[in-house]
């Protein structure tokens, strides 16, 4: 995925195990990651789980933090087991912005 520098949106993530769809109610925990730039969680905010899908939100001030090529990282926490378990989900590509003004 490539996005440019100051960019604000959710991004949809499919999250699957052995093909089911993973919801909230089958995990404790999960955490999306760009690199060792941005962290989010369900538990913590900016990760949310809607109409079948879940969401990575990205705010302006997330964006402006990055430039270049990022591996994206899921981590889940499954409930009364302390298991967690990773995956790479994808690479983000960040477009250097000219403006740094968060609108």
């Amino acid at each position: 995925m490539r996005i440019l520098q100051g960019d604000s949106y959710p991004i949809p993530v499919e999250i699957t195990q052995d093909g089911a769809s993973i919801t909230p109610e089958v995990i404790e925990e999960i955490e999306i990651t760009i690199g060792n730039t941005v962290r989010k969680t369900y538990t913590g905010g900016g990760v949310f789980f809607t109409e079948g899908m879940w969401y990575f939100l990205l705010s302006q001030e997330d964006t402006f933090s990055l430039s270049g090529g990022y591996d994206v990282l899921l981590r889940i926490k499954y409930p009364g087991t302390g298991n967690v378990v990773g995956t790479k989900i994808g690479k983000l590509s960040v477009e250097k912005a000219d403006r740094k003004e968060v609108i």
